[in-house]
């Protein structure tokens, strides 16, 4: 019983933890978007800026491959790239922010728990979004290929995929956890 307290107390603080992460890019991507919004030249300039020795090799790039085989960046897809970060990135957070809530939920440490079982209304609500989140997170990236292909600033039709079927994994889950829901009603009432 003790090896399962840890490592659901090490999950639950994971849960925590990377959604703050989460939250703290959401913060950085969006402060950037607004920068690229209202100075392109000052932003287009970062990050074309050549990486200081100092550091050696550590720096990064954002290209896109437009439709004559050149290399794009411009102001335009930036600000797509970047809007797009902060979407998914909120969506990302808020599966970890519900991750971590069923967990303190399933053991009773929430003000809207209803005891410690799972079989909760609120816990079932929670694994349902989590599934939400997920695929919209892939609708989300399918939108900017699409928009990005739309304004002829990309070739490139790869969009990541991999979330949907956990996502649709985890609706399917709320689903069996309502019925849990209502046996475990049926049975408080019998008691």
């Amino acid at each position: 019983m003790n090896q399962k307290n840890t490592f659901l107390k090490w999950t639950r603080w994971l849960c925590n933890v990377l959604q703050w992460l989460y939250w703290l890019s959401v913060l950085i991507f969006g402060v950037g978007f607004f920068v690229s919004i209202f100075d392109p030249n000052w932003f287009m300039e970062r990050l074309t800026a050549p990486v200081d020795p100092l550091y050696g090799d550590l720096s990064f790039s954002i290209s896109i491959q437009g439709f004559n085989g050149n290399l794009v960046v411009s102001p335009l897809s930036i600000r797509l790239l970047l809007a797009n970060s902060v979407i998914t990135l909120s969506l990302m957070a808020m599966v970890f922010r519900n991750a971590y809530l069923i967990m303190k939920t399933a053991e009773g440490q929430t003000w809207f728990s209803k005891g410690n079982t799972p079989f909760q209304s609120n816990v079932v609500r929670m694994i349902k979004e989590m599934g939400i989140f997920l695929i919209s997170v892939c609708g989300v990236n399918l939108l900017l290929s699409i928009l990005l292909q739309g304004f002829g600033l990309s070739s490139d039709y790869y969009v990541e995929f991999s979330a949907f079927p956990i996502g649709c994994l985890l609706i399917a889950l709320s689903i069996y956890f309502q019925y849990g829901v209502s046996l475990q009603e049926d049975v408080d009432g019998l008691i």
